[in-house]
């Protein structure tokens, strides 16, 4: 007497490893999507971390600046403010803060810098 082989995939094995390349498939497109998200907002703190070195760089220049302001990068507005405190022993202290909105929140970068006043 012949014992039977077994030929080929049953019904159920084919239905196991499809359901887990299917898993696999969700969580690699779970990942590519959460790092996306993280480059975005990666992007946007390097922009508005360039857009306080270019203020703190005019102020070094003695340029005068507007204390509220908005700039456009790469296709993001941001806004600014520069909030000045009193001076003291030839410093003062300045505040620059950079704001934006991305998918309806705020988010936002600050500096704090003492400048000499002469």
């Amino acid at each position: 007497m012949r014992k039977k082989t077994a030929q080929g995939f049953i019904l159920i094995e084919i239905l196991i490893s499809v359901l887990v390349f299917s898993i696999g498939v969700l969580f690699l497109v779970q990942t590519l999507s959460a790092i996306t998200q993280s480059n975005q907002h990666i992007s946007d703190n390097y922009s508005a971390m360039l857009l306080i070195d270019n203020l703190l760089n005019r102020l070094y220049a003695r340029e005068v600046i507007a204390p509220i302001g908005i700039q456009s990068f790469q296709g993001k507005d941001f806004s600014w403010e520069i909030d000045y405190s009193n001076s003291l022993d030839g410093f003062k202290q300045v505040v620059l803060r950079v704001k934006w909105m991305r998918k309806a929140r705020e988010y936002s970068a600050e500096l704090k810098h003492k400048l000499i006043v002469l």
